[in-house]
């Protein structure tokens, strides 16, 4: 995906992953496309929010 395609599909879907469960400990907004997870520094991902999306 180019950078003008992020920016056109940033805002149509929002969520938020945390690495522990019921939505604590670090946590990391995405907004546009994440080939991996591991580039967020995140090993694990036990609860995700989401918040708009298709």
């Amino acid at each position: 995906m180019n950078p003008q395609e992020q920016l056109e599909q940033r805002g149509k879907f929002r969520m938020t992953v945390f690495e522990e469960e019921y939505f604590q400990g670090k946590s990391c907004e995405f907004t546009f496309e994440c080939q991996n997870i591991l580039d967020r520094d995140f090993r694990k991902i036990r609860s995700i929010n989401v918040e708009n999306g298709p």
